[in-house]
């Protein structure tokens, strides 16, 4: 086969062209195996006789004959005409099918030997079969020992190709076989997607690039144009990586310069790109952060940055170059070709189909999907989820995403059938989010759609906070314009990251590896980001709602009323709603059982490896008595930042009960406060731990303000 198809050209000698892939229902596996007259017309071209009398001896061995569990587990193999024994001496001939799944299987083993039949699966796992215990009583199950996997594909014109969906990877997105694809996916949605946007223009940026077509020859050229004094019309966006300086961008020195012309020489690999994808499906403006923005423009940058959220939701598509790196790198370069560094493991089997034709598949080594470039960056989840239609360019699939198509129908130009899984990515997330809500208030009972609503807030939340910002102080800007979507489903006020109606869950976020030792905290940001009760106020993933507050918790907290003073930027520039960007200020002014206790830090000795924290009672009864409970801190604090030893004095302030789980405190001066973590009282059998937890549910009602 060659190379053009996409993969390494494939291995098939005499021993594997006897090799036959297939797969059966349980109803043909009780035929092949029962005492049908017809048997041998059967089972002819998929099991071989020695084969059969193998499994129908194992089955009666270990009295599975009647074992439904047992002829269900075969319905997923193909059983191979071919002993563990008989693929070693292959593969000492060359046959590298049988090098590859022998060297994966050990000489002598207690549940197997050279006896044992090979089998595969079309989820491409291949080795000895053997029949061992389900877990269930009286059951057995076939399965495959010791496993080795492959990525099995069929090309297009191949009779496999109707039931192995995978292909090649297209190893050239910018042909123009590939741009076509890209238009005609375009056209579909356009034309036929009822819940996505039609392309009717209502808004547009400030700027955008024009590319102008030169009639003489089959070329563009690239400018700069405002749009105050035009139309709007359809403009397509890129989201992609910086990856640090670029060499071209607009400034004040080359504003005016273009205006009238861009040299497309000097244009960074992922910006030439885009540009290309953009000309190639017919739109003829296209937004880009480094050319759009003045960036030695503060004011500028302020007013356009604000606007971001709206730039990609009234984008007619976005271009996302996921596999980029930086920008230099670009994305539409050629993918390599499938077992280019694994030649020798590129193989050709026989295929059966369901309808007894003879096609054939291809195996390569397991393709483990890697995390793209693009999905470690916290702003391009925002651009992701407010855009309606996109182009995704990723290492191994370019695909079409809409509001109308799901992770599992969303067209793609090659390997798997449907988007490759990246739990990075979380696309059902997006899915589901988005539908929610889109969805009508009529078609779900209110408090259920919230609920959910609220559910997939907080799993998108898990997804942002591990991805990275160049700048902490935007850890609330990267995020405003999905938040700002949520409130206008949820009908709620957005209060620096948390939500007002659900506000006692919302406190009780943590760290997300709140349990690892000193070691792993970080010291608190620098610079303001929020105030300490918001998960913003740390550059770390967070766990939202560890503790949820159900309404019958009977305790006396509550919260008093709210100080938010919006960041003068937001306030100034946006005209989006400011309330879900950044803030200057936060404070909260909560009334609950405040009980005082001491916070200690032990560090680790040559007995005692772990650094250790301890948190004990300070009062009268029981003083430095150890406290039961789980503590998770948000950060390290400055006074154990040299790693020395030492204590200080804290708080816990119950926010649900009856078992307290609430707050740690530190106070500040008289009735201010800032946030540590937060904690939870273990209950158990014991008096001490009763104790305990009386001890803080009778600690005195205070009045205090949490910044």
């Amino acid at each position: 086969m060659a190379s053009s198809t996409g993969f390494s050209p494939a291995h098939s000698c005499e021993r594997c062209q006897n090799l036959i892939l297939y797969q059966r229902d349980v109803k043909w596996w009780e035929k092949a195996l029962g005492t049908s007259p017809d048997i041998e017309a059967h089972i002819r071209g998929l099991l071989g006789i020695r084969t059969r009398t193998w499994l129908q001896e194992k089955m009666k061995s270990e009295s599975s004959h009647r074992d439904p569990e047992a002829l269900h587990s075969l319905a997923r193999y193909a059983i191979f005409d071919c002993t563990l024994g008989e693929a070693r001496l292959a593969a000492k001939a060359g046959c590298n099918f049988c090098l590859a799944i022998t060297n994966h299987v050990r000489e002598h083993d207690q549940f197997y030997d050279d006896n044992h039949f090979l089998a595969g699966s079309l989820n491409g796992e291949f080795g000895p079969l053997m029949l061992e215990p389900s877990g269930r009583k009286g059951r057995n199950r076939f399965h495959i020992f010791s496993s080795q996997y492959f990525e099995i594909l069929a090309l297009p014109d191949n009779l496999a190709s109707e039931e192995i969906l995978t292909r090649p990877v297209n190893s050239a997105p910018s042909s123009k076989d590939s741009f076509h694809q890209v238009r005609q996916w375009r056209e579909e949605c356009l034309k036929t997607h009822q819940t996505c946007p039609k392309l009717t223009a209502k808004f547009m940026p400030t700027r955008v690039l024009e590319i102008v077509k030169l009639t003489s020859r089959n070329d563009y050229q690239l400018h700069l144009k405002e749009t105050t004094s035009m139309a709007p019309e359809p403009y397509a966006a890129l989201s992609y990586c910086w990856g640090g300086h670029q060499n071209i961008t607009t400034t004040n020195e080359s504003y005016r310069r273009h205006l009238v012309i861009i040299d497309k020489q000097v244009l960074p690999a992922s910006v030439s790109d885009a540009v290309s994808v953009a000309d190639n499906i017919g739109i003829r403006y296209l937004w880009i952060d480094a050319f759009c923005i003045i960036q030695d423009d503060q004011n500028d940058k302020n007013w356009e940055i604000v606007q971001m959220p709206l730039i990609y939701r009234h984008a007619a598509v976005t271009i996302v170059a996921s596999r980029a790196r930086e920008v230099s790198d670009g994305f539409l370069h050629e993918r390599p070709i499938m077992g280019a560094d694994t030649p020798d493991q590129v193989f050709e089997l026989a295929f059966r189909c369901s309808d007894n034709r003879l096609g054939s598949v291809v195996l390569l080594p397991h393709i483990e999907p890697s995390t793209e470039p693009l999905d470690l960056r916290a702003w391009p989840l925002q651009e992701r989820f407010l855009s309606p239609c996109i182009i995704e360019y990723g290492s191994l699939q370019t695909r079409w995403i809409c509001q109308t198509l799901s992770e599992y129908t969303s067209p793609v130009d090659g390997f798997k059938n449907t988007s490759v899984h990246n739990k990075e990515r979380s696309d059902f997330l997006f899915t589901r989010a988005i539908q929610n809500i889109l969805a009508t208030s009529e078609s779900t009972p209110l408090d259920k759609r919230r609920h959910d609503l609220l559910g997939y807030w907080d799993n998108m939340l898990k997804v942002y906070t591990h991805r990275a910002l160049t700048f902490g102080t935007d850890r609330l800007p990267a995020i405003s314009g999905i938040a700002a979507h949520f409130g206008k489903s949820l009908c709620d006020e957005y209060e620096a990251g948390l939500w007002r109606s659900d506000m006692e869950s919302q406190l009780l976020w943590k760290r997300e590896n709140s349990f690892y030792p000193r070691k792993d905290l970080k010291l608190r940001p620098l610079k303001y980001q929020g105030p300490s009760w918001s998960w913003a106020a740390i550059n770390e993933p967070i766990y939202p709602r560890y503790y949820k507050v159900n309404g019958d918790c009977h305790v006396d907290f509550d919260v008093v009323d709210y100080n938010i003073k919006i960041h003068s930027t937001s306030a100034n520039f946006s005209v989006y709603d400011p309330s879900f960007g950044a803030v200057e200020s936060a404070s909260l002014q909560l009334k609950g059982r405040l009980g005082p206790i001491e916070c200690m830090y032990v560090k680790g000795t040559s007995d005692i490896k772990v650094d250790q924290w301890t948190f004990k009672k300070k009062d009268d009864t029981r003083p430095e008595e150890t406290l039961y409970g789980n503590f998770h801190l948000d950060a390290l604090e400055a006074e154990f930042a040299n790693g020395s030893s030492g204590s200080i004095p804290v708080y816990l302030l119950i926010v649900s009960g009856p078992t307290p789980k609430g707050l740690i405190l530190r106070r500040i001066k008289e009735s201010l406060f800032s946030r540590l973590g937060i904690y939870e009282l273990r209950e158990r059998d014991g008096d001490r731990h009763k104790e305990q937890i009386e001890w803080l549910n009778s600690s005195p009602v205070k009045t205090i303000t949490l910044i």
